[in-house]
């Protein structure tokens, strides 16, 4: 897929077609070969994916093509505090001395042609957003203040439970 949204932590199977004249041209399923290494990455949206975080991938045998190989990945959402995210194949044919990062227009890597990746926070207290009944959750207080809780100023703070802290105020 082109756009995963996802909760944090959950995984998806993201699928990514390689050709490399003379390794994926071999027969019409997936031609292994130890210089060819393909990998699933993610990285925040719009960064350069030499900084990003790869991951192995394996051929899909299900693929039936004369010229092309499929492969397929995990994608784990990261956390929900750094979305959105993109992710991208790259592959190398030399055992992974170089590499070619690759988007789904096929061509020369663009951000803008990068799989898009929205992680969403898991529900409940501590995913950093105040949701339900929560007066707070981490650094989401909502309106709240020292002043609107009756007190003059400080620092207001959330708890482990979901709850005001005014100890500061």
């Amino acid at each position: 897929p082109l756009t995963v949204t996802a909760q944090q932590g959950t995984q998806h199977t993201v699928y990514g077609r390689v050709r490399v004249t003379g390794l994926t041209d071999l027969t019409t399923g997936p031609d292994v070969d130890a210089r060819l290494v393909v990998q699933l990455g993610v990285g925040p949206d719009g960064s350069a994916p030499t900084t990003w975080t790869w991951a192995a991938t394996t051929p899909h045998a299900g693929y039936a093509n004369a010229t092309t190989d499929e492969y397929q990945g995990t994608l784990t959402a990261p956390s929900s505090l750094g979305s959105p995210y993109d992710y991208a194949y790259r592959v190398s044919g030399d055992g992974g001395l170089t590499w070619r990062y690759c988007d789904a227009s096929g061509g020369a890597y663009a951000a803008a042609d990068a799989g898009a990746l929205v992680s969403e926070p898991l529900p409940g207290c501590q995913n950093g957003i105040r949701e339900g009944t929560e007066a707070c959750d981490g650094n989401d207080l909502g309106t709240a203040t020292c002043l609107n809780q009756g007190f003059y100023g400080g620092d207001l703070s959330c708890d482990a439970d979901c709850t005001l802290n005014v100890s500061a105020c």
